[in-house]
């Protein structure tokens, strides 16, 4: 599933490419992945591109707004234009994501703008959405992504080990809360965990208890996940993450342990090892992330 890294790199491209933009059309071609009523949105101006957690959001000149969570396989691409012929049955040779070939047959909404511009959520999986929401059910809508924002200074090493000290959790899960902390999830707490050389198992409250561990643990988040938005995200073997210009990441090229299940660890050449955290794969290497307790 997209992160940080990724959400805040569509973020940034469609800040500069849509804002100021009004909103001719909206075309549903698939109805599980379209909430609300588009009609509150069509012939609207963008004022803003935001993101919170892992959720793009796109704000109206009227009070409402374009919520877009790209969950495990979803693509926000914008184009100059569109395939002219069979644009809907079109299927590119290749890579199912062909970005180059568009609309396909992931594509599920398509929203036009006045200057015939044109932005395409493509979901393989068909579980990420568009929903058109009002300003003031944003909160309640946002709830479950109410964390700090980790690239923000409230995002604080007190604050990392308050809510450390809260719960005997394993750390990975507490850096993966979204009501916690917003927008970390399995790659990049893996990659925190190793560069702060904490295992992921390790309890929380067990960290809490050393302040230097918080500190370390705390500015390796931050520069991991701006090392990442450097990179623009991560593109795994599905091949699915892409910018707005469907471009690949190129963070995977970097990444230390995350998906390195048997290979050399770049530090001690012990082989990394792939355990599951609640269901979920987690990577670490044995020797440089020793258990606290």
């Amino acid at each position: 599933m997209p992160e940080l890294p990724e959400v805040e790199t569509i973020n940034r491209q469609l800040s500069q490419k849509i804002t100021g933009k009004t909103i001719s059309d909206i075309q549903v071609l698939r109805n599980k992945n379209f909430k609300g009523n588009k009609q509150s949105a069509i012939g609207q101006k963008i004022s803003d591109v935001q993101r919170q957690a892992k959720v793009i959001i796109i704000k109206l000149n009227n009070n409402y707004n374009l919520l877009v969570h790209l969950k495990m396989t979803g693509q926000l691409i914008y184009r100059q234009k569109l395939n002219a012929e069979k644009p809907y049955n079109h299927k590119p040779d290749g890579n199912m994501y062909d970005a180059d070939v568009l609309p396909n047959k992931y594509t599920r909404v398509i929203i036009s703008f006045d200057d015939s511009t044109f932005l395409l959520f493509n979901n393989l999986r068909a579980f990420g959405w568009v929903k058109v929401v009002k300003d003031k059910e944003l909160k309640e809508e946002l709830a479950n992504f109410s964390g700090v924002n980790p690239l923000t200074d409230n995002f604080s090493t007190d604050y990392l080990r308050t809510i450390a000290n809260e719960t005997g959790r394993a750390i990975k899960l507490l850096l993966m809360d979204q009501k916690k902390i917003a927008g970390i999830g399995n790659i990049y707490a893996s990659e925190a965990l190793f560069c702060a050389r904490i295992h992921p198992k390790t309890p929380a409250k067990d960290i809490a208890a050393y302040p230097q561990k918080v500190e370390k643990l705390r500015d390796c988040i931050v520069s991991v996940l701006e090392k990442a938005l450097k990179y623009k995200g991560s593109t795994a073997n599905d091949d699915a993450f892409r910018d707005t210009s469907g471009q690949r990441g190129e963070m995977q090229n970097h990444l230390k342990v995350y998906a390195r299940e048997g290979k050399k660890c770049p530090q001690c050449e012990d082989k990394i090892r792939r355990i599951k955290i609640s269901g979920r794969s987690t990577f670490f290497c044995p020797t440089c992330q020793e258990k606290i307790n």
